[in-house]
């Protein structure tokens, strides 16, 4: 398991060159205090919560293209990253056809 989520840690990394270990814990910890994001932070935090909470009331199981018509300028591109972190925190489930579900 730690050997898994090294490798994705690790390929989010190269998909993000910005985003560095210290920065994801940073968020972490300042959601957990109950801290203020930056307006940065705040964004990517919202579109998170706001793919998962989708996954959560749908009915069915969605494709990706599916989500990321739900969101005003989405990309499938742009919300297949989303859709696997959630995955990997248990927070979604990825069906055998390649759709998501929620709650993990």
């Amino acid at each position: 398991m730690a050997e898994q989520l090294d490798a994705y840690r690790k390929a989010r990394q190269a998909e993000h060159s910005n985003l560095t270990m210290t920065g994801i814990y940073n968020v972490l910890e300042k959601l957990r205090s109950g801290e203020a994001l930056t307006p940065k932070e705040q964004s990517i935090h919202e579109q998170v919560r706001a793919v998962r909470d989708l996954l959560e009331e749908a009915e069915q199981s969605v494709t990706p293209q599916t989500v990321a018509q739900t969101f005003t300028r989405a990309r499938k591109d742009k919300v297949i990253p989303i859709l696997e972190t959630l995955v990997t925190v248990g927070r979604a489930r990825l069906t055998e056809d390649g759709r998501f579900v929620g709650g993990g």
